[in-house]
């Protein structure tokens, strides 16, 4: 996600990996609270859902979050046997 497609309330999901191949996904859901203040490397507030813990994510660490769709188009792969990681270009 880039920071302008962003909504604060609106839910998201982070995704890592139990393997090095990319084939076990770990799914995080989290509610975006918007741009924590003072805070210059890690401006960007979730919290994970179903507690009140929070995490603060720089917009690099925004490559590691998707919503809804792009979840479902990853798991998607995962259905057909695709390759789950899509390096990005930097």
């Amino acid at each position: 996600m880039r920071q302008g497609e962003l909504n604060i309330g609106s839910v998201y999901f982070g995704v890592t990996y139990e393997d090095e191949a990319f084939t076990r996904p770990i799914v995080h859901t989290y509610e975006y609270l918007g741009q924590a203040s003072g805070v210059a490397e890690a401006p960007h507030l979730f919290r994970f859902i179903g507690s009140d813990d929070e995490v603060q994510l720089s917009e690099r660490q925004l490559d590691l979050i998707l919503d809804a769709q792009g979840l479902i188009d990853l798991l998607a792969r995962l259905r057909d046997g695709k390759p789950m990681h899509v390096g990005r270009a930097s």
